[in-house]
């Protein structure tokens, strides 16, 4: 999934601290450096408990990141743990960040830094030849729809994207930050790629992210969108509310509409 110049990707699978580290390198980037609190925010809503690039291994209570900078902002807060160093590597979840033993299985969020400007270097540099057989564009999305934003448990939704740019992008689809195979689906996934449209099946109560990737020689661009699952026994939806701004409760059981300018009370349930 790609935020703020940043491309990142979540394991399926669960590793040692170690390990993890290996196989984001081996994809030409590392454990995910986390630099300020909305790329925080972004990060834990990846996925629960998965190793990121900081640890005090080196140095006991002396944190660092993979890129070798201190952890020194005042909002990043380690749990500490006193069992004589034994837990050197942190981990990010919903609840905050907490160190484990570095051995410990988890899954991982890798980062890797999407630059374009040396691409605009090229082309301004005096004298440069450049192509001229088929100028470049980087990609756009000139097409993302889904046939709904809200799902009962157990329904499934459809998404569809389309993209331009030369040469002709390639589209890639990622559900909560994991990118999906094409036309790799079986009875038991909550998301997959058929025929080029992703399926979202509503699995379990909660918020789904959906995110449309296109990327050529010239750049990358990308679509995102939330997908609020519910318990269809608890909520009846109107149809008139299908364009509204809808909010979903703490215990993921109510869809709230949220109306238009609001003088008193609160949101209207549906």
């Amino acid at each position: 999934m790609l935020h703020d110049k940043s491309l990142y990707l979540v394991s399926t699978t669960k590793k040692g601290w170690r390990a993890s580290r290996e196989d984001c390198q081996k994809r030409k980037a590392d454990l995910v450096v986390i630099n300020s609190r909305e790329e925080l925010a972004f990060v834990s809503r990846l996925m629960g408990s998965s190793w990121i690039g900081l640890s005090d291994r080196e140095k006991e209570g002396t944190h660092k990141w993979v890129d070798g900078t201190p952890m020194t902002s005042s909002w990043r807060h380690v749990k500490p743990r006193d069992d004589g160093g034994a837990r050197d590597c942190v981990v990010v979840g919903e609840d905050g960040w907490s160190e484990e033993p570095c051995n410990r299985l988890h899954h991982w969020i890798c980062e890797k830094s999407v630059d374009l400007d040396h691409l605009e270097a090229e082309r301004n540099k005096e004298g440069s030849v450049m192509p001229t057989e088929e100028e470049e564009e980087a990609p756009s999305i000139t097409e993302f729809h889904s046939s709904t934003h809200v799902l009962p448990v157990g329904q499934t939704a459809r998404y569809t994207c389309h993209a331009g740019g030369t040469p002709e992008p390639t589209v890639e689809w990622l559900h909560n930050g994991r990118p999906l195979e094409r036309d790799g689906t079986d009875d038991q996934s909550e998301a997959w790629v058929e025929r080029g449209f992703l399926f979202v099946r509503g699995g379990r109560y909660g918020v789904n992210m959906v995110c449309c990737m296109a990327s050529n020689s010239a750049g990358t661009a990308n679509h995102s969108a939330e997908l609020l699952v519910f318990d269809a026994c608890d909520l009846t939806l109107d149809p008139n509310t299908a364009n509204g701004d809808l909010s979903l409760s703490e215990d993921n059981r109510k869809v709230t509409l949220v109306e238009g300018p609001v003088v008193s009370g609160s949101p209207r349930q549906i």
